[in-house]
């Protein structure tokens, strides 16, 4: 068992590696219960009875770091595309934190993560995630008195939409203790089709109204056509070319929005997902094979 662990190690990291699937090389049964969380994180972690049972992971992704006191533009740290159209980008960035609010208050059963990294040079001690949920309870958006709500939380590691996906549903792990049954996304509407026919798709989470549900929030005005034209030809055609954002241009963008050398630790508190953070095929398109804690879910759906 040993040699194979290892044998999927070095294949999933080399250059030339087997095009068979890989569960015609890796078969060991069970794989992702084997995993465990080790001794020193685990007996560290006190989880509310309450989240239980959470079985809804609801995600908003980040995409700017507010800095500021008040929703207003100049309290907001935008990268130079967003300054072009600030009014629309600022009003949508609020619109998603009430749209994840919303979710959140309709359904007991769920957590909400703000998911997004210290991308900003500006800010090392922010993080987008982090920068929502305050101007989320400072606007006391999720109806908790101003306070903390305990069904709310961040990812902090992201760096794009595939790992705004993947890390929320590592953070879901970390705060409940196992994986969700059914995820939202909350996020631009132009979006949707990356999220739902590309990421959801490369990590084989399963398509079906009960586990899966994409809610919209677009730009307003004129500058809507030039966004959407802008996400094709620098979101969603990049990642048809590289399912997993691990090489050329989309590699170079997740280096550039980590400036402050930060990584995430969901190797060791969501081990069931090792093999699939690292998973990279040569042709950017080879699907990761190997199991997953919610093939039991049902039967994957390919679309």
């Amino acid at each position: 068992m040993l040699i194979n662990i290892r044998y999927l190690f070095f294949s999933l990291h080399d250059h030339h590696e087997d095009t068979r699937p890989i569960l015609e090389i890796w078969k060991p049964p069970n794989a992702f219960k084997a995993a465990s969380v080790p001794r020193s994180i685990e007996e560290i972690v006190t989880r509310p009875p309450e989240h239980t049972n959470l079985t809804h992971l609801i995600i908003v992704a980040g995409h700017a770091v507010w800095n500021g006191t008040h929703s207003y533009e100049s309290d907001w740290i935008l990268e130079p595309a967003q300054k072009t159209s600030a009014s629309a980008s600022v009003k949508a960035f609020w619109s998603h934190i009430v749209k994840g609010a919303e979710q959140l208050l309709e359904d007991e059963s769920s957590l909400l993560v703000f998911s997004g990294g210290q991308t900003r040079a500006l800010t090392p001690h922010l993080s987008e995630s982090a920068s929502y949920l305050a101007l989320g309870t400072e606007s006391n958006v999720f109806q908790s008195n101003f306070l903390p709500h305990p069904r709310v939380t961040t990812e902090e590691y992201s760096l794009d939409s595939f790992q705004n996906l993947l890390f929320s549903i590592a953070r879901f792990r970390e705060v409940v203790g196992r994986y969700p049954e059914k995820i939202t996304v909350v996020g631009f509407g132009m979006k949707e089709p990356r999220f739902t026919h590309l990421h959801r798709k490369a990590i084989r989470w399963p398509l079906t109204p009960e586990t899966w549900n994409y809610v919209g929030v677009d730009l307003e005005g004129s500058v809507k056509d030039v966004a959407m034209e802008g996400e094709r030809e620098y979101g969603y055609i990049p990642f048809t070319r590289d399912l997993y954002g691990c090489h050329g241009p989309l590699l170079d963008k997740r280096k550039r929005r980590n400036p402050h050398s930060r990584h995430h630790p969901f190797h060791s508190s969501a081990p069931e997902l090792r093999y699939l953070f690292e998973w990279c095929p040569t042709d950017g398109i080879q699907p990761f094979r190997a199991p997953l804690p919610w093939d039991m879910h049902g039967e994957y759906l390919e679309d």
